[in-house]
C-alpha cells in the first residue's frame, strides 16, 4: 500500500491499514464481517501497492474512521493537519509473511511495511517460542524489537522516541 502525497500526513493510517489487512482475524472474527476494512481488502487484493494507495484515497469510510479516531478525546496526541508540514515522527507496520507454497508455518519471515518505501522490507526468519500449555508460536514482538534496536535505534542512539504497539489475538 503506497502512501500518496494527496493523502497528506497519513503514515499512521497507512501503518494501521497494513497491520489490519495482514491480520484478518482482527476484523473477520466475531461475525462483524469487518465492515469497511474487509470490503477494502477484498476489493484490492489483486492490486499493486500504487493501486491500493489510490484506492485508499477513494475510500472515504476508512479516511473518516481514521480521522475520527485521531481526533477523539481518547487520543494521546494532537491530530496533525493532513496537509500540514512534514512531521518528525513516522509509523510503519511489521507483520509475518505467509508461508511460501509447500513450506511449513515455521518458514514465515518478518516483513516491514512502510507506505513511503518502494516495497516490503524482508527482515528475515522469525524464531519460534514455546507457549504456555504447550505448542509454539512465532516471536513477532521479539523479532520486531530486535530490528528496531539494531536497524533504527543504532542510527541515533540518543533518540528515545521509539514506540512499539502489538496487534495480538491474546495478551502477551
Amino acid at each position: 500500500l503506497k502512501q500518496h502525497a494527496e493523502f497528506g500526513n497519513a503514515c499512521g493510517t497507512i501503518a494501521s491499514v497494513h497491520a489490519l489487512s495482514n491480520s484478518r482475524w482482527a476484523y473477520e472474527e466475531g461475525g462483524s464481517g469487518g465492515g469497511g476494512m474487509a470490503a477494502f481488502c477484498a476489493a484490492n487484493v489483486d492490486k499493486d501497492a500504487d493501486e491500493r494507495g489510490r484506492a485508499l484515497l477513494a475510500a472515504p469510510e476508512l479516511k473518516f474512521a481514521s480521522d475520527t479516531a485521531a481526533m477523539d478525546n481518547a487520543a494521546q496526541t494532537a491530530c496533525p493537519d493532513r496537509d500540514g508540514p512534514d512531521l518528525d515522527h513516522h509509523f510503519v507496520a511489521f507483520c509475518l509473511s505467509e508461508p511460501m507454497d509447500g513450506d511449513d508455518e515455521r518458514s514465515r519471515r518478518l516483513i516491514e511495511l512502510d507506505g513511503t518505501k518502494s516495497g516490503p522490507v524482508d527482515h528475515g526468519p522469525v524464531d519460534w517460542a514455546a507457549m504456555e500449555g504447550g505448542g509454539s508460536s512465532p516471536d513477532v514482538l521479539g523479532a520486531t524489537a530486535a530490528v528496531v534496536k539494531e536497524r533504527f535505534m543504532a542510527l541515533d542512539p540518543g533518540n528515545i522516541e521509539y514506540s512499539l504497539m502489538a496487534l495480538c489475538k491474546s495478551p502477551i
